[in-house]
């Protein structure tokens, strides 16, 4: 997900302002310059009651069932569960305040949500990145590498516990930028966007898209598609039978003619 303002945000807000005229005012005394048309508010807010519904349910049930199942309790679902608790995160915190900025432009949940909403965004993205990541490099050790010693439930948890950690201090910089701006000059309500700079958001930015983009996608990519030749050239113990039956039938069937053509040989010679 990407952030709901940048400091473009700030940019263009005095342009809206002089080419839009406010039509009325609202709750907050602000005026209000744009509205989406009441049948698509209703269609978006269902859309994300039912994220929100299955985002919820379906990542709880998935811990659920890992949690409470001793044989379920393998590392790769140790990632799963990880994975899932990421999403369950972010569904609790994150959708309904992203609707809710996104369709009003305003943000009336105070300073406190909105450097933590931002916060747990960005944490939720990082560690579900990460625990693909973790999830091909350990498929790729285990496919072409079946001999090596495999992954422990103890070295998974210490995995996912260092995935939070990194996340989260990836993720800081956000917190403490991202601050509740006023724009009563303009009469608009307080937004939630980041602070700080234009140069240190850009590179933050680059540095955002390099961790949680441009190398997971090249690690999976490279991870995946070993795998995917691997399995591809392998041959199944199956496969190998039936290709041994079938040399041995040919080899009986040559048998075969050449008796029975020395037999015929045989034949005429008498």
């Amino acid at each position: 997900m990407t952030e709901v303002y940048s400091f473009a945000t700030g940019a263009t807000l005095e342009f809206i302002i002089n080419m839009t005229t406010p039509s009325y005012t609202t709750a907050y005394g602000y005026p209000q310059f744009y509205e989406e048309p009441l049948w698509l508010q209703i269609i978006l807010a269902l859309l994300f009651a039912v994220i929100t519904v299955l985002g919820v349910g379906g990542n709880a049930i998935v811990i659920y069932i890992v949690l409470w199942n001793r044989r379920m309790r393998t590392p790769t679902n140790y990632f799963i569960v990880n994975l899932a608790v990421s999403d369950l995160l972010a569904a609790l915190m994150c959708i309904n305040f992203t609707y809710y900025s996104t369709m009003y432009l305003s943000w009336p949940f105070g300073r406190f949500m909105c450097k933590l909403v931002q916060f747990i965004q960005n944490v939720s993205i990082s560690v579900s990145i990460f625990t693909l990541v973790v999830i091909s490099l350990d498929r790729y050790s285990v496919i072409l590498y079946p001999l090596r010693p495999k992954l422990g439930k103890t070295k998974a948890l210490i995995i996912v516990f260092t995935i939070w950690i990194c996340s989260c201090a990836f993720a800081l910089p956000v917190a403490i930028f991202t601050d509740l701006n006023f724009y009563d000059d303009l009469g608009l309500p307080p937004v939630c966007t980041e602070g700080g700079n234009w140069k240190s958001d850009k590179l933050y930015s680059f540095c955002a898209i390099a961790v949680q983009y441009v190398i997971p996608l090249l690690i999976l990519a490279v991870c995946y598609g070993r795998i995917g030749l691997v399995m591809w050239s392998r041959k199944t113990p199956g496969e190998k039978e039936e290709k041994r039956d079938k040399k041995l039938t040919e080899s009986k069937l040559k048998v075969k003619i050449q008796n029975h053509f020395s037999l015929d040989v045989h034949r005429c010679t008498d």
